[in-house]
């Protein structure tokens, strides 16, 4: 009797141990991994792009690895579910002891009551014998509190800008919202039941209209449109160089892409401020819309419809911009969809396409629609361009793979393998014909062909360290490891599924698309660039939660690869909504509607007025200022008869030199600033003034030497920190 008790509790013990939830024994491998790196180089930018190229590149290699060669090899099942132990034991130690600093009594609060809770939802869905009598529950129950701790560490690095713990015990709605949320994400997260591939599912239910309606008010918000012109101006700029003549990709730099810039050009707009406005918004509704329906594709219920919302509106809306002060990706366009919105478009592609695997559907519609969202990517600009090429394109082997692997495909191997071979050459045609577009286009508008350089100016002026900051090692970079790792957990259970080699190809390109776009953190390090990424890795965590709601998997290992993204996404929702005058926020974006002129917002620069005035200068007249700070002066607010006519399309006084603003060169070298002065003043020459400090910045000496070489001065004003100057055209 002993002896067979013992024997059952040596089964229990071992199978509990080959159970370990892959999330461990990845961490291991990844955080290993990262200290090796860390001891052998130096802590530089260099070093930081070493991390992050091999935790893109080595760690997925030793997943392979580990979770395939047993499959293939059944005598090393027993070697590596002993390396998968003692990785994730190592994994559970150095998470702890990486992240010791940030976890204070709440977290470990946090973590205690969302444990409870899941346990006690367990308890009552299960009943006490399921639960109380099982050890299986308890063992699981243990390794979620093991989970939770270090996931709600990582994700309270979120607010940056203060101890978690202060401003949740010094602001009594963030109190509050931060015990709400906890709860809410604990039950709407909590279910545990696989959800059927074939279910069916509308989006236009009465529901989904309502949350429609809530983010579409949200996503017209004018407020704080103007509370940065530093970031605005860089877009703005190049649209309205174009409109007066410009071309991109020769004489208009254009910071953030080539698509965005003509688009918002070319929209039949009064100011290219309201074109920015529109498409703006039109971004968010769209981004915001879609990360919500990701979310509700996972789960039912009312709960889990609310944390959805919740969700979307928080980490699109809110955590974009500046967190701090919650201004919003309508102060900071480049922080939010209109930087990253085709990562939300080929997300939807590839979730529709896991949907249509689960169903074993093999139409080729998502193939096709999936190209042509990439191909607008890499025109929309050279980043979005890197972000979906390496999100598509492993998916679009792994869809090319499922089609023409099938067993319903009746054509003979040679003629299967061709149409392989078209459809991996089909992108690089897509490319090749879009490029002779343009440079035939170019060449009979402009007389040349296109500068190609031009389209990774910006890219090549970034990665060689401009505005650089160093990773702060205790910082949020913890929040984007620990939902890397954990979506690297899933990639692990499809690999073990029966649908392995296409869905895995099809979701890695999901988490290869994260992780992509948090290249965005490495150069620009800053504690709040974590803020703008969330929305990000939300998409990833909502299609993560998709593929374990419809994998095979039992309770305890869904639950527990549920809870490491359960911390972060009530983080996401605690911080706007716990904020003490949200509630005035809201009733303001609710009175406010849609902004017919935004343009009437513009602040105008007292100081600048004043010299203008002084010096006299029309309003009409070109006037450019490269005083550093100085992005205001470029764009004075139209006048009275432009904001009240509608449908009149309002310039700025005619350009002659492409320094609008003058900030958008900063980040290139002097060379290539020099080239797009040069090829801009012999396309449009003329004259105008020069406002400069009396002592020039370093920085813009360049300007003065190339316009000398190109335009005479013929006129001179000067204050007691200013002077004016007038460049006639040579």
């Amino acid at each position: 009797m002993n002896q067979a008790s013992g024997q059952r509790a040596a089964s229990w013990i071992h199978d509990r141990l080959n159970d370990l939830p892959d999330l461990f024994w990845i961490t291991g491998l990844g955080l290993a991994q990262v200290l090796f790196i860390n001891e052998c180089v130096e802590r530089d930018e260099r070093g930081e792009w070493l991390q992050y190229l091999a935790l893109a590149l080595v760690l997925p290699v030793a997943m392979l690895v580990i979770a395939l060669l047993p499959r293939f090899l059944p005598s090393t099942q027993c070697r590596f579910g002993a390396l998968r132990f003692l990785a994730g034991m190592a994994g559970v130690g150095m998470s702890f002891y990486l992240l010791w600093h940030a976890i204070d009594r709440l977290v470990l609060g946090a973590a205690c009551l969302q444990t409870l809770t899941l346990f006690l939802i367990a308890w009552r869905r299960q009943g006490r014998k399921e639960t109380l009598g099982n050890p299986s529950w308890w063992w699981t129950t243990g390794l979620t509190l093991l989970i939770l701790i270090p996931a709600w560490a990582a994700a309270s690095r979120l607010v940056w800008w203060t101890p978690f713990l202060w401003w949740i015990a010094n602001l009594p709605l963030a109190s509050i919202a931060f015990f709400v949320f906890v709860l809410l994400t604990s039950v709407a997260f909590s279910d545990s039941t696989p959800t059927a591939p074939k279910t069916p599912w509308r989006l236009w239910t009465i529901p989904n209209v309502l949350a429609m309606i809530v983010l579409a008010a949200f996503s017209l918000r004018g407020s704080g449109f103007f509370g940065s012109m530093i970031h605005p101006a860089v877009i703005i700029g190049p649209a309205e160089l174009v409109r007066q003549g410009g071309w991109l990709l020769w004489d208009v730099p254009a910071q953030y892409g080539f698509l965005n810039t003509l688009l918002l050009a070319i929209l039949p707009c009064a100011t290219i401020w309201q074109s920015l406005y529109i498409v703006n918004a039109v971004l968010l509704f769209l981004a915001s819309l879609l990360l919500f329906l990701f979310f509700r594709l996972s789960g039912r219920g009312l709960l889990h419809y609310c944390c959805a919302l919740l969700v979307s509106l928080s980490a699109v809306h809110w955590m974009c911009g500046w967190i701090r002060e919650f201004q919003g990706p309508q102060t900071v366009p480049s922080s939010g969809p209109y930087r990253f919105f085709w990562i939300y478009s080929i997300a939807a592609v590839l979730l529709w396409e896991l949907h249509l695997a689960y169903s074993d559907d093999r139409r080729w519609t998502p193939v096709w629609i999936g190209l042509a969202t990439w191909l607008a990517s890499c025109l929309w600009s050279a980043e979005s361009a890197v972000y979906c090429s390496v999100m598509l394109m492993p998916a679009y082997v792994g869809m090319l793979f499922r089609r023409l692997s099938s067993q319903a495909d009746s054509r003979p191997l040679f003629q299967r393998l061709r149409t392989g071979a078209a459809c991996l050459l089909a992108p690089l045609g897509l490319v090749a014909l879009t490029v002779l577009f343009l440079f035939a286009f170019y060449r009979m508008r402009l007389g040349c062909g296109p500068d190609w350089r031009c389209y990774f100016d910006y890219c090549v002026a970034f990665k060689n360290g401009f505005g650089s900051f160093l990773i702060e090692p205790k910082g949020g970079v913890a929040l984007l490891l620990s939902v890397f790792f954990g979506m690297g957990a899933v990639v692990a259970c499809i690999l073990r599924g029966s649908n392995s080699l296409g869905m895995f190809a099809v979701f890695a390109g999901v988490w290869g698309g994260c992780w992509a776009a948090a290249s965005y953190f490495v150069p620009r390090s800053h504690e709040n660039n974590v803020a703008n990424l969330t929305p990000i890795f939300c998409v990833g965590i909502a299609v993560a939660l998709d593929v374990i709601s419809k994998e095979n998997l039992s309770s305890h290992a869904r639950l527990l690869l549920r809870v490491v993204f359960v911390p972060c996404l009530a983080t996401i929702m605690v911080i706007p909504f716990g904020c003490s005058d949200f509630p005035s926020r809201v009733s303001q974006i609710v009175r406010e509607g849609y902004y017919a002129h935004i343009e009437a917002g513009i602040p105008v620069e007292p100081n600048v007025a004043s010299i203008r005035e002084a010096v006299e200068v029309a309003p009409d007249e070109a006037f450019v200022s490269v005083r550093e700070g100085d992005f205001i002066p470029d764009f004075p607010p139209p006048p009275p008869s432009a904001s009240s006519s509608c449908g009149t399309r309002w310039v700025l006084p005619k350009a002659w030199i492409p320094l609008c603003p003058t900030g958008l060169f900063d980040p290139l070298p002097a060379k290539r600033s020099a080239v797009y002065l040069d090829r801009f003043v012999a396309r449009h020459p003329g004259g105008g003034w020069v406002l400069l400090s009396r002592v020039p910045s370093s920085d813009h000496t360049w300007v003065l030497q190339e316009l000398i070489a190109t335009h005479h001065p013929t006129k001179t004003v000067m204050g007691r920190e200013w002077m004016m100057i007038y460049f006639d055209c040579k």
